[in-house]
C-alpha cells in the first residue's frame, strides 16, 4: 500500500507541473466508539490529491482501523476510497460543496470485502484569523447489500479548521453516524493537510 501511495503521489506532482493543478496530502488519527457495544477501534488514513481550478479536487484514501482493546473479538479492516469534490463560490463568505466517493473496505481474517459509494454535502463557512468551521452531512452504502452485514450509514459531522498559512492546515472533527449497527458510532478525528 505505502507503493501505492508514494506512486500515486508522484504522478499527481508530474501532472499538476504540466496543469494547474496543486497537490496535496493529508493525514488523520481518528477514536471511534460503536454505540451498540461502546466497542472502540482507532483509524489512521493518509490522502493524496490534487486540487483544480474552479475549486475541483481529486484525491485518494487509504486507511487503516484496529480495535483499541487487543482482547477484542473484532477484527482489523483496511479501507480505500477515491473522492471528486466541487465547492462553490457563493458571494456570501460560505463555501458549499458536493462530493462523490467510490471505495472499498476489506479484511483479511474473515474475508469481508465491501465495496461502496456515498455522497457528502457540506458548508464551509470561514471565521477569520485562518479560523474556519466545516458542517455537512455524508451518505454511505454497499454497491450489493448483505442482510447478515448491513453497511449503509449518514453521518453528520462538525470540524473547527485552522489554516497556519497556505501550506499547512489542522482540523478536529466530531462525527456521528447512524443506520447499520456497526456503523452507527461517534467519532474524534484530527487532521493534518500539506499543500505543496
Amino acid at each position: 500500500m505505502k507503493k501505492f501511495l508514494v506512486g500515486t503521489m508522484l504522478i499527481l506532482s508530474a501532472i499538476s507541473a504540466q496543469a494547474q493543478l496543486k497537490p496535496f496530502v493529508s493525514f488523520d488519527y481518528a477514536d471511534e466508539e460503536k454505540r451498540s457495544d461502546g466497542s472502540k477501534n482507532a483509524a489512521v488514513n493518509m490522502t493524496v490529491g490534487v486540487k483544480a481550478p474552479n475549486k475541483w479536487e481529486y484525491s485518494i484514501k487509504a486507511g487503516y482501523s484496529d480495535p483499541a482493546d487487543p482482547s477484542s473479538s473484532k477484527v482489523n479492516t483496511q479501507n480505500v476510497e477515491l473522492k471528486v469534490k466541487k465547492s462553490f463560490e457563493t458571494g456570501f463568505g460560505v463555501y458549499p460543496y458536493v462530493a462523490v466517493r467510490l471505495g472499498q473496505k476489506f479484511t483479511k481474517s474473515n474475508g469481508l470485502n465491501i465495496k461502496h459509494y456515498a455522497a457528502d454535502v457540506g458548508l464551509k463557512i470561514p471565521l477569520g484569523l485562518g479560523f474556519a468551521v466545516d458542517v455537512g452531512s455524508r451518505y454511505r452504502n454497499a454497491f450489493h447489500q448483505d442482510a447478515v452485514d448491513p453497511f449503509d450509514s449518514v453521518r453528520y459531522h462538525a470540524t473547527l479548521l485552522y489554516d497556519f498559512n497556505e501550506n499547512h492546515t489542522l482540523g478536529l472533527r466530531y462525527a456521528r453516524s447512524q443506520g447499520a449497527v456497526d456503523e452507527s458510532k461517534n467519532s474524534v478525528r484530527a487532521h493534518y493537510t500539506y499543500n505543496f
